[in-house]
């Protein structure tokens, strides 16, 4: 009885609340536009590195400098090290803002007053839970 207490209850949020069913679309689309930010400074780190030529073996014969292969300084394996980590985590911190947002939404949603059978839920919750989360949650998330 109380796992299907708990699926109704989701189930009203879910209807009751309309941009919870949009909050994981505007996620993904951040998260694209984020990835595409983030490829195109890859791009730019890696174009640091020097081009060396490279000998290629074809046929039994050595062919130079038709090849070539970048070298990095331990400094910029570094940089590269530390811009994929940062990539991680802000991926991460956009599934953790995500969630708070939704559980925010939720937690308004629940606790709001209800008049004649009908809660009185504010408008955009998933949205103010974004703003208070990126405001004063942001170091905890």
């Amino acid at each position: 009885d109380e796992a299907t207490d708990s699926i109704e209850h989701a189930c009203e949020c879910m209807f009751e609340v309309p941009s919870l069913l949009l909050a994981p679309v505007f996620m993904a689309i951040a998260k694209v536009l984020l990835l595409f930010a983030f490829l195109h400074g890859l791009m730019l780190l890696l174009s640091c590195g020097t081009p060396e030529p490279t000998t290629i073996h074809i046929g039994g014969r050595a062919v130079s400098g038709v090849g070539r292969e970048l070298s990095f300084t331990p400094m910029e394996q570094y940089f590269i090290a530390y811009y994929v980590f940062f990539f991680v985590w802000t991926m991460e911190l956009c599934n953790a803002l995500n969630m708070f947002e939704i559980a925010y939404a939720t937690v308004i949603w629940y606790y709001s007053p209800t008049v004649q059978g009908e809660r009185e839920v504010p408008w955009f919750p998933v949205l103010r839970g974004f703003f208070v989360g990126f405001a004063y949650h942001f170091g905890s998330l």
